[in-house]
């Protein structure tokens, strides 16, 4: 087998001096199709393909995309949905088609210069509801704070979730033609919220998920970022958790909350696992076994999973509120001047 020897310099800041050192690696690698997919109903079908690239230290990575390849989607409802090419890679679905919940598909990735590659997932629905959310007082009166109890009705099988918050806040744009700040522009836009839970199964990364030992490690002073769990002590069943998130005060714009929790497929869960626990760039990664991030593509890499997402938008008095309101929100935020 012929190999390639490549010249690392390394720094040995003892001796305040530079050592090369030779490695080696094998030369007859054998590129394989690169499978990029994170399906959702709430969006269009859309692929990306690259080629995949020995060890370098570099890549231009527009030059690997594969441009060339037969592409489709097969359901377990009999549906084919062929694809097309876009640019850079990127295959979408030419009629606009999103994916259906709870439907198993398989992609199927042909190419001349590579072999057949496929594969499956879903994207499991799920139910939920927010049941309350009601103002509790704060010693510091710069925020308000807020208890949110929301309820999970969990589908049959194994499931992991996500739970992001994130608010209403004010932006103000100043319109370049107009010098006074009354006439600049207004609108609101959605930002992060730290939140706390009493569900003791949350934890800060999905990596920590499967790992019953590890305690929740979250930001002392703020709580959680983001959240996520499985449906280990409910799988099945309905689960209520209450959340206590603290927004910023502001007297002209009421707190408008938006909770979105995701179901997230066993594949496209176990890729973010393996990203998470793999340290492809750690001090042994010149170690004998190479290490692998989990691929569900049979004949190439990369990761093919659904997600299903589900919004719960409530304002401080218990009201709904969409995306729309997003626009007509803009009409009572008073100008840049008038805080």
């Amino acid at each position: 087998m012929r190999s390639c020897s490549i010249l690392f310099l390394v720094t040995i800041f003892s001796l305040h001096c530079a050592t090369p050192i030779e490695l080696e690696f094998e030369s007859d690698y054998v590129p394989k199709v690169t499978v990029f997919t994170e399906f959702s109903p709430d969006s269009i079908w859309s692929v990306q393909l690259i080629q995949s690239v020995a060890y370098t230290d570099s890549v231009n990575w527009e030059q690997y995309a594969i441009d060339d390849a037969s592409v489709t989607i097969h359901s377990s409802l009999d549906i084919v949905q062929p694809m097309v090419y876009m640019s850079n890679g990127r295959y979408i679905s030419p009629s606009g088609q999103a994916p259906f919940p709870n439907t198993r598909y398989t992609i199927t990735v042909q190419s001349v210069d590579f072999p057949s590659v496929n594969g499956s997932s879903e994207a499991r629905s799920f139910e939920t509801e927010l049941t309350e959310i009601q103002e509790i007082s704060s010693a510091d009166t710069t925020i308000r704070s807020f208890r949110v109890r929301l309820r999970i009705d969990d589908p049959p099988g194994q499931d992991y979730y996500s739970l992001h918050l994130d608010y209403l806040y004010r932006v103000c744009r100043g319109d370049e033609q107009q010098i006074d700040t009354t006439w600049a522009l207004r609108e609101t836009r959605l930002r992060s919220a730290y939140f706390d839970s009493d569900f003791a199964e949350m934890r800060e990364s999905v990596s920590d998920v499967n790992d019953p030992s590890v305690l929740p490690v979250v930001d002392e002073s703020n709580g959680f970022s983001h959240a996520y769990f499985n449906d280990r002590t409910f799988e099945g069943t309905s689960k209520t958790i209450n959340l206590i998130v603290r927004l910023p005060q502001d007297q002209l714009l009421e707190p408008h909350i938006r909770v979105t929790i995701k179901n997230w497929s066993n594949e496209l869960w176990s890729y973010q696992e393996y990203l998470e626990l793999v340290d492809l760039y750690g001090p042994n990664y010149f170690e004998e076994t190479p290490k692998a991030i989990y691929s569900n593509i049979n004949g190439g890499l990369g990761v093919f999973g659904g997600k299903y997402s589900r919004h719960l938008r409530v304002d401080d008095q218990g009201e709904s509120w969409d995306n729309e309101d997003l626009k007509v929100v803009d009409q009572f935020i008073p100008a840049c001047n008038q805080r």
